[in-house]
């Protein structure tokens, strides 16, 4: 299996199409290249062994040393591309955190300490609205090593920030460790069977061990990682009805004392998708589509991009609740809709809206459709 050629098929269509372009851009040469050559031969649908890939290379004479050192120039553009790529596409407040912050530092070596005050001022301001705690640890590290500066605020107004600060991103870390954890430990439970799977009792001593065990109120982002953990717990057992009550009562009391800001609406969707799965799984279907719905109303408030990964979800899961409600004709207008949208799904999406699609075809009786919609798969054998 060629590594390359496997990183490279993960790419969409479109992406692919762009990667040629920018491979076209990175220098003046257009015509003749072999790393643009190179590349569609490993993207092509029948994979080529080495001895063929050098042959087609260099046809005159096989120069095998060459040919792995462009393998290595056209990784080196896959990797630029890719950051480029998440830059573009990453309008979340931790990537204007981080442009902020690498503008002070340029602003700082380039002698101009008063605009680059200003920046870190911004970066910090936005930093704390959105509970960016690493990218916020470097920004005050800036602060302090700048200190000494007429444009700087006052050592002891920035140290008592720092530490709590960096008391949340313990805290944040912590509850990192415990998600990897607790999966580690439900894996090597269910070696002994799910009977003897003591959920409770992992769950609540590595919240304990981890001190997590009143920090969820504290934080969105925080609640929502630990929900994640709760739930990956629950699934254990098929408990979704006890974790349907506890998540919806800590998102509702999280909603009245502190809210959501619009920054940390992406915590707030996955917690609403999270309480919307569990209500389905727990058949109170009405109540599902009521949060789901609240979910659609943010994602169609705010901007797009950042969140465009749970639209698709959201709309797989109100398809569902439909089917149950005696709503079977919007399920397959919602997924009729999802197929024909402006911009493409992902193939995992577009094979989950097809074969959920299948299944609401047959419910309703239209087995033409139903048939039609089987043969329309990608990569089957018809």
């Amino acid at each position: 299996m060629d590594d390359l050629r496997t990183a490279l098929l993960t790419l969409s269509p479109d992406d692919r199409r762009d990667f040629g372009r920018f491979i076209q851009r990175q220098r003046r040469k257009t015509i003749g290249r072999l790393d643009s050559r190179l590349y569609e031969l490993l993207v092509r649908v029948k994979e080529l062994k080495i001895e063929q890939l050098i042959a087609q290379l260099y046809p005159a004479e096989p120069n095998p040393v060459a040919y792995y050192a462009l393998r290595k120039r056209l990784m080196r553009h896959l990797t630029d591309y890719l950051l480029l790529r998440q830059r573009q596409l990453d309008t979340a407040a931790a990537a204007t955190v981080r442009g902020h912050l690498t503008l002070a530092q340029y602003l700082f070596e380039a002698g101009i300490p008063r605009l680059a005050w200003n920046t870190l001022r911004k970066a910090e301001k936005l930093g704390r609205e959105t509970e960016q705690h690493e990218q916020l640890n470097a920004v005050y590290n800036l602060q302090i090593q700048h200190a000494s500066s007429p444009y700087a605020e006052p050592l002891d107004e920035i140290l008592p920030r720092y530490r709590l600060n960096k008391k949340a991103a313990d805290e944040e870390e912590r509850a990192n460790i415990a998600d990897s954890l607790l999966r580690q430990r439900l894996r090597e439970s269910r070696v002994r069977g799910r009977a003897v799977v003591a959920v409770d009792a992992i769950l609540q001593n590595i919240l304990a061990e981890y001190d997590l065990l009143e920090a969820f109120a504290r934080s969105p982002a925080l609640l929502s990682r630990l929900m994640s953990i709760t739930r990956n717990a629950m699934l254990v057992r098929r408990d979704f009805t006890s974790f349907a009550v506890f998540i919806e009562r800590c998102y509702n009391l999280m909603e009245r004392r502190h809210g959501f800001a619009p920054a940390q609406r992406g915590h707030q969707l996955k917690l609403l998708y999270m309480l919307a799965h569990a209500l389905y799984r727990s058949r109170r279907f009405a109540e599902s589509v009521a949060y789901l719905e609240k979910g659609a109303a943010l994602l169609s408030a705010g901007p797009g991009r950042p969140f465009s990964e749970f639209t698709p979800r959201f709309t797989f899961l109100l398809a569902a609740n439909y089917a149950f409600l005696r709503r079977n004709a919007e399920s397959i207008g919602l997924l009729e809709a999802a197929l024909r949208g402006p911009k493409a799904l992902t193939a995992a999406d577009d094979l989950t809206a097809r074969l959920q699609l299948t299944f609401h075809y047959f419910a309703e009786g239209q087995f033409a459709n139903a048939n039609q919609a089987l043969l329309s798969l990608n990569r089957t054998d018809h």
